[in-house]
Parts: structure tokens; C-alpha cells; sequence
């Protein structure tokens, strides 16, 4: 019996952390439910936002000159994606990088990926330390330190942005 206890309060304890973190909103703009705090891919790639994430994932063909580049500067990078699902850019742009990375074979379960609400602010994860103004914004970090960021909308295209940060 008090096996059986113990292993019920470690599982359930173990869930409060996950369970706090994430929070669906009602997006007071334009109504559809928003997502808010720290994700996983799987949770974006449902509901309203996940239709987006369908349709531009399948759509977006990366530069596979520019990907072979990539190949051997990625790995050892980590990333934060800070987006909102209410937002058109984030829409169009995660899941142009998901498929990026997704064709370099980048482990994309290691990527911190938190959604805000239109203050920016990702509930009760904290991301003030991040400086973020606009959505999506891609964080590259090398040894834990930040090397570089893609704001909103690349500049050439999401690959060769991530090149020219890489190659720093």
C-alpha cells in the first residue's frame, strides 16, 4: 500500500510543473483559444494553429544547397523559439523551421519552445530575460551563450539566416 502511495504522489507531483506552465486563453481580438506558456511541438501542431502548421510545413521547400551547409554547424547549437499562435508570422515562419530542421535531422524535441499571449509574456514561464518584442523569434545559443536571433521574418530566408548566424 504505501509503495502504491509513493509512486501515485512521485507521478502526480512530477506533473504539476508541466501542468502549470501551459494555459489556453481566449484571445480577447479575435476569439480563437491561444496558447500561452512553454510547449511542446506536439501542442502546436493541434487546433487552429496546427492548420497552419500543416499547410506551410508541407508547402515551404528549403534550400538544400543552403541545408547541406547547415548540416555541420546545427548540432551543436541550442534554440528558443518564442511565437504566438495568434500571431500571421509565427503561423508562416515555425513551421517553415521545423521543417528545416526536420531535413537536417536536428533533434527538435531539445528546442525551448514558448508561446505568448499579445503582452508577450508567456504566463508563468518567464521570459523577461529573453527581450523579446516581436513573434516568432528564433535564439540561437552556442555553449550557452546567444550567437544570434531571426525577428519575426528573415531577412534572406529562414536557412540562410540561420547560416549566417551559425557561421559566426
Amino acid at each position: 500500500m504505501n509503495k502504491q502511495f509513493l509512486v501515485l504522489l512521485i507521478f502526480v507531483l512530477g506533473s504539476i510543473p508541466v501542468i502549470s506552465q501551459t494555459t489556453e486563453q481566449v484571445d480577447s481580438m479575435n476569439n480563437p483559444q491561444m496558447v500561452v506558456g512553454k510547449v511542446s511541438r506536439e501542442m502546436i501542431q493541434q487546433g487552429d494553429f496546427g492548420n497552419h502548421f500543416i499547410n506551410e510545413y508541407a508547402t515551404y521547400q528549403p534550400d538544400s544547397e543552403t541545408n547541406n551547409q547547415l548540416k555541420n554547424k546545427i548540432y551543436n547549437v541550442s534554440i528558443v523559439i518564442v511565437m504566438a499562435t495568434w500571431c500571421s508570422d509565427s503561423q508562416m515562419q515555425v513551421p517553415r523551421f521545423y521543417k528545416i530542421l526536420d531535413q537536417l535531422d536536428y533533434n527538435t524535441n531539445q528546442i525551448d519552445l514558448i508561446c505568448v499571449d499579445r503582452q508577450k509574456t508567456g504566463g508563468t514561464t518567464d521570459i523577461s530575460s529573453l527581450e523579446v518584442d516581436f513573434v516568432p523569434t528564433f535564439i540561437f545559443y552556442r555553449n550557452g551563450d546567444e550567437i544570434g536571433r531571426i525577428i519575426e521574418s528573415p531577412e534572406i530566408s529562414l536557412e540562410k539566416d540561420a547560416l549566417l548566424i551559425l557561421s559566426k
